[in-house]
């Protein structure tokens, strides 16, 4: 009898090193936070929030350059819905929702026909997790309370103050 149990417990363990625990990575690990425009028609996708340790930056949806020469042989180009940044301290990495440190659960919603946003969080070791973006799907609080500051910042109701950046391009 005690060799039936032994033999039982010693196969359970086998099986049960196999299993692999998710890893949930730690906030301080993430690298950069983007926030992807996913469009059906036509079929693209464009970055239109990068946030970093230290800045946000907020890219148009869809850049339309105006340039002109100056005198060194260099083209500055402004866009008329331009990119700007907010340089200094924030707690995005500190709203990030234990969900979304845990894997990816991404669905790309141009493959029926539709347009929306995927959020792409980057650790320093050089893999990222991939979310949609739509507060409205979801019941966890953490998720609502991260989106709803992404909604703010796109919206252009956010506590920051962003400045344009000049693009600075050459011939």
């Amino acid at each position: 009898m005690i060799s039936k149990k032994l033999y039982y417990y010693a196969v359970m363990i086998f099986f049960i090193s196999f299993t692999v625990k998710a890893e949930i990575m730690d906030r301080k690990h993430i690298a950069t936070i983007y926030l992807n425009k996913l469009v059906y028609d036509p079929f693209f996708e464009t970055t239109v929030l990068k946030i970093t340790p230290n800045s946000i930056i907020k890219y148009p949806d869809y850049p339309e350059w105006i340039c002109s020469q100056e005198e060194l042989k260099a083209t500055y180009c402004l866009n008329n819905r331009e990119e700007a940044e907010y340089e200094g301290h924030h707690d995005f990495f500190d709203l990030v929702p234990t969900t979304f440190l845990s894997g990816s659960s991404f669905f790309d919603p141009r493959k029926h026909d539709g347009s929306g946003y995927k959020i792409a969080i980057c650790f320093t070791e050089g893999h990222c997790n991939l979310w949609n973006f739509d507060s409205s799907d979801s019941e966890d609080k953490e998720v609502m309370i991260f989106e709803d500051k992404l909604f703010q910042i796109l919206a252009g109701k956010s506590e920051y103050e962003f400045k344009p950046i000049l693009a600075n391009k050459t011939q």
